[in-house]
């Protein structure tokens, strides 16, 4: 009858205690074999000659020197393997040239259990603890120098371990080699931003405004943030959803304000799977009632200013859902007209010199802006351009009539008089055409003198 797994695998086991180089058999009365004694057997003379001693004597003969490499095993110090794909742990033997061996089992071990994974006997084939997850992928029977590689498919963070190739062979013993099995998972990764609400008070304190997860890693993975305000960061961590996998949360936090609504913080993560950080950009979103001011007033209104507008300038998360204008006298001027945000005004009259409000209400509360109007007098009458250039042209045609004037009256003084070096005055003389007839008009203010007329200094 076929024996089960168990026996198979006892049957390995005693199959692998008695092969040679391990064996070290007892005589009959418990007494160690010498050289070229028998073991007695039933049916056969207790000494078979000397053939025997000849064939021990040439077999230790022919056996490298010790310390001589015959055999060694070839594994990977450690290989990768991702959850619930497959994976190959090599393992191939390696002799040194001209020896000749002849392999009687190979065993698959993991480390902490005394069970064996995986065997093979080159006459009865392979033995799987697992038949559904294992396979050797290169023996098969008959082998004499097979590569013992070994695949595990479904990875299990649990199959993380050491695992050992160990060869049986004849007539050189037993050679092993371990690999290092690592198991990965990489994790699932996202970040969101939390609704925080502005406090009213002035003294804020940081609250919670960004969340991100790494889910169901192994190893854990490393998160951290990237922001330009003012914040810290609080990261733990726990049992994933899988067995052995770790879940990494981390918060940021800050004081929440109208400048911290839109703006970008990061969550960094990092994991052994990848080669680069991975970076997870939240904008952020604070609940803050409406923050209100006016526009629009250039301290510069009069009486009869035409075109004025003020706006109010509303800032709330979420959207407001109300607003109004009013004035300190509760209703607005006639000559001002509210127009959505905008307050248009066509003329300014006395009733602008007021305080304008602006009221907004959103989910999280009411805010309010206000401007007071002074109004200043009038500024004087601006001159027409025409009107400029009649003053300039007049302007200069008194100044050419001075320079005229003046010109005049120097040529005149110069034809009148000679005065000497001696400073005795001298006359000239007045040709007849000169003098005018004495029917012509003349008077001491012309340009032309009278002859009768002299000056003497």
């Amino acid at each position: 009858m076929e024996k089960n797994d168990s026996e198979r695998e006892k049957y390995y086991f005693e199959k692998e205690k008695s092969d040679v180089g391990r064996r070290s058999e007892r005589g009959s009365r418990g007494r160690p074999r010498r050289l070229g004694e028998r073991l007695p057997s039933a049916g056969a003379p207790a000494d078979c000659g000397p053939s025997r001693a000849l064939l021990l004597l040439l077999t230790l003969l022919l056996m490298p020197a010790a310390g001589t490499l015959m055999v060694g095993v070839e594994v990977p110090t450690q290989v990768d393997g991702f959850l619930d794909e497959s994976v190959n742990l090599t393992c191939q033997l390696q002799t040194s040239p001209g020896v000749s061996i002849q392999m009687s089992q190979i065993t698959w071990m993991k480390q902490g259990e005394e069970k064996s994974l995986a065997v093979f006997h080159p006459t009865r084939g392979p033995y799987y603890q697992d038949p559904g997850r294992m396979k050797f992928l290169a023996v098969g029977q008959g082998t004499k120098l097979p590569d013992a590689s070994l695949e595990l498919s479904a990875l299990q963070i649990d199959d993380e371990a050491n695992y050992t190739c160990h060869y049986a062979t004849y007539p050189t013993g037993s050679s092993k080699g371990t690999t290092w099995l690592r198991v990965l998972a990489q994790p699932q990764s996202s970040a969101v931003a939390l609704k925080a609400v502005q406090p009213p008070t002035a003294l804020s304190v940081p609250v919670p405004l960004a969340h991100c997860e790494a889910a169901d890693g192994h190893p854990a993975a490393r998160l951290s943030w990237s922001a330009h305000l003012p914040g810290v960061a609080n990261t733990t961590q726990g049992p994933g959803s899988r067995p052995g996998t770790v879940s990494v949360v981390s918060v940021f936090s800050a004081v929440p304000s109208r400048q911290a609504h839109g703006q970008v913080v990061t969550c960094v993560v990092q994991h052994q799977t990848w080669a680069e950080p991975l970076q997870l950009p939240v904008h952020l979103s604070v609940l803050y009632p409406p923050e209100v001011s006016i526009v629009g007033y250039d301290h510069n209104w009069y009486v009869g200013r035409r075109d004025v507008t003020l706006s109010c300038d509303i800032q709330s998360n979420p959207v407001y859902t109300h607003f109004n204008w009013t004035t300190t006298l509760g209703t607005l001027p006639s000559s001002a007209q509210a127009q959505g945000t905008q307050l248009q005004i066509a003329m300014v009259d006395e009733a602008i010199n007021t305080t304008f409000i602006c009221n907004a209400t959103n989910a999280m509360g009411t805010g309010q802006g206000e401007v007071t109007i002074v109004l200043r007098e009038r500024p004087p009458a601006s001159i027409s351009p025409g009107a400029i250039v009649g003053v300039v042209l007049g302007v200069l045609w008194i100044i050419g009539s001075i320079v005229l004037i003046f010109l005049c009256r120097h040529f005149h003084g110069q034809n009148q008089l000679n005065i000497s070096t001696n400073g005795n005055v001298a006359y000239s003389s007045v040709r007849k055409e000169d003098v005018p007839l004495k029917d012509t008009p003349a008077s001491n203010g012309g340009c032309i003198a009278s002859p009768d007329s002299h000056h003497v200094d």
